[in-house]
Formats: structure tokens, C-alpha cells, sequence
């Protein structure tokens, strides 16, 4: 891993195999996903679903956050796998990723998740698609009629950064 920090692209490879065989759940998992954010390599749409199903939730929710910043690298199936994550934190992380990668479809079902928190996320990931987040009108609407206030409250804040124009809420 020495070398690899000081010549990420040339031994990229070779670590991507390493970590492909030993199923790292620890610090070098996240090391390599803290390099994949910066490093444009071949090998990426191979290690990446692999760390998608770490046991470990943190290692899962980084590679969520790094498909949120770059929805180029994201696997599909692995992202909605994360979108039923048992960790409510990575499912949180996924709702930004699938709004990235545009998967109105996940976002959809994501709107029916059992913690409000991650319902919450949800709206607010389509708010921040606002360019390109009127395929959400309809979970924008299921959102908007949510039990909890604060999801109902990012359903509006959602529908504000889209440009919406909305009634002051109750």
C-alpha cells in the first residue's frame, strides 16, 4: 500500500487485485476508496461492486458517497443493493447517489423506506437534481404526504430548488 500511495495509477491494478482477494473490510478498503475518488482507472467498475458488499458499513456508505460524486463509476446493481442497505446511514448516502446517476426508479422505492430520515434524504437528493428532477414529480408528491413532518418539509424545500412554485406550508 506504500507504493500505491505514492503511484496510485501504475499499481492500481495489483491493489485492486490484492483487496479482490482478501475482502478488506478495514482502513485499506477505505484508503483505496478514498483514491478511486481522484483516480480514473480501468480496474474501477471491477473493485468497486466488489467493496459495495464489504461487511462493513462504512466501507459501504464510501463507495455511495464516491458514486454520488462520481455517478461515471457507478454500478447499477450494486447502488440499488445499497439502496436496501440494513445500515440506515448507507441507504442515506445511496439516495444522493441514485439521484447522481439520475435512477428515478430507486428514488421511488427509496420514498417508502421504514426511517424517516432516509425519506427525508430522498426529497432532498431530488431537490439538489433540481435540473433534471421533474421525472420525481411523483415521489415528490408520495413525500409530500408523508406522516413525518421533516420528510414533508424536504418535499417542499425539494420542490423550491426545482423551481417550483409552492403554497407556504401550514
Amino acid at each position: 500500500y506504500e507504493e500505491f500511495a505514492r503511484h496510485p495509477v501504475e499499481t492500481f491494478r495489483e491493489v485492486a487485485d490484492f483487496d479482490l482477494r482478501m475482502h478488506d473490510d478495514g482502513d485499506e478498503a477505505l484508503s483505496v476508496v478514498q483514491i478511486a475518488r481522484r483516480l480514473t482507472h480501468p480496474d474501477l467498475p471491477r473493485l468497486l461492486p466488489v467493496l459495495a458488499r464489504s461487511r462493513s458499513p462504512e466501507v459501504r456508505e464510501a463507495i455511495a458517497s464516491l458514486w454520488t460524486g462520481r455517478p461515471d463509476t457507478a454500478d447499477a446493481a450494486s447502488l440499488a443493493a445499497l439502496t436496501l442497505d440494513p445500515a440506515a446511514g448507507v441507504r442515506r448516502t445511496a439516495a444522493r447517489a441514485a439521484a447522481a446517476i439520475r435512477s428515478w426508479s430507486l428514488l421511488d422505492r427509496m420514498a417508502s423506506d421504514p426511517d424517516p430520515v432516509v425519506r427525508r434524504e430522498v426529497a432532498l437528493a431530488i431537490g439538489a437534481a433540481a435540473e433534471h428532477a421533474s421525472a420525481a414529480g411523483t415521489t415528490l408528491d408520495t413525500l409530500s404526504s408523508d406522516g413525518a413532518m421533516p420528510v414533508r418539509a424536504a418535499a417542499y424545500v425539494a420542490r423550491l430548488l426545482q423551481g417550483t412554485p409552492v403554497s407556504l406550508p401550514p
